[in-house]
């Protein structure tokens, strides 16, 4: 395959890679965010509405 093309497979390929690593960090941060929720929750930070 030419080097050009390699290139272009190479490119297709980092760009999926880059958005799994997004909603990777997302799912992290939505982990910790919920977390934070719950102990809010249990040490009276946050109250039920």
């Amino acid at each position: 395959m030419p080097l050009a093309e390699q290139q272009r497979y190479g490119e297709r390929f980092r760009e999926p890679a880059a958005f799994e690593d997004a909603l990777r960090t997302a799912g992290r941060l939505g982990g910790r965010l919920v977390q934070r929720m719950y102990d809010g929750l249990t040490d009276g930070t946050v109250t039920p509405g």
